[in-house]
């Protein structure tokens, strides 16, 4: 007697491949939910870092008011307190950088960076784009240290040549201008997901946003302890 091979009807083939792609699709909205309040959760915790380290300098700049001015050398406290911001700075950007980058040209960066008020924004997307290596360039020809790409941004930034953007001043300069367009009406997140563009941008704002965490506590956490 031979056996009988019983091969599944089309409905039967069918229910489970609808079932597949609504699992799937279920799936997918969870990741992309995850995601989301991932990323929420970061943005307001690089705010509460913010809004710590202002804390900070307000109750310095009360300590400056209330001192009996004969007792204190304000300039001198004042300008303490930038040397100890900018030594805790150098020390976490000197983690972040290629070894061979020397650290006279690392502390050049970081007093660029300084003209801005976004520098630590700007100190993070370097340190993803480049580590400090200012002769960086990647496959689709952005270069510099904040991967400025030429042939995209050369002519409405009036970039005078490519070369131009392995200069750091000029980089982080036009960087901060490509910041400037971005950040329009918008948070830093979606700001960073269209400076990279769609391809890596999920995975680059959450890595940006993550060295900008760090750097904050880092900051935080070094002016306490001086303090």
């Amino acid at each position: 007697m031979t056996d009988r091979i019983v091969i599944p009807n089309d409905t039967f083939l069918t229910r489970n491949a609808n079932l597949l792609i609504i699992l799937s699709g279920f799936l997918l909205l969870l990741f992309i939910l995850f995601q989301s309040i991932y990323i929420k959760n970061q943005t307001i915790y690089i705010a509460e870092m913010d809004k710590e380290y202002v804390q900070l300098k307000s109750d310095y700049d009360e300590y400056i008011r209330t001192t009996d001015a004969s007792l204190v050398n304000t300039n001198h406290i004042r300008a303490q307190a930038l040397k100890n911001r900018n030594a805790i700075v150098l020390d976490w950007c000197m983690m972040q950088a290629k070894s061979f980058i020397p650290e006279k040209e690392i502390r050049e960066i970081i007093d660029i960076a300084f003209k801005y008020d976004r520098w630590k924004l700007i100190l993070s997307i370097i340190t993803i784009e480049s580590h400090f290596d200012r002769y960086a360039k990647s496959g689709k020809d952005a270069g510099g240290l904040m991967q400025i790409m030429f042939s995209v941004w050369g002519e409405e930034l009036n970039i005078q040549s490519e070369r131009a953007l392995y200069d750091p001043e000029e980089n982080i300069k036009h960087g901060n201008e490509v910041l400037d367009r971005y950040l329009v009406d918008t948070t830093i997140s979606n700001a960073l997901y269209k400076y990279v563009g769609k391809d890596k941008g999920r995975e680059y704002e959450k890595k940006v946003l993550v060295k900008y965490a760090d750097l904050s506590i880092f900051l935080s956490e070094g002016l306490k302890s001086n303090g």
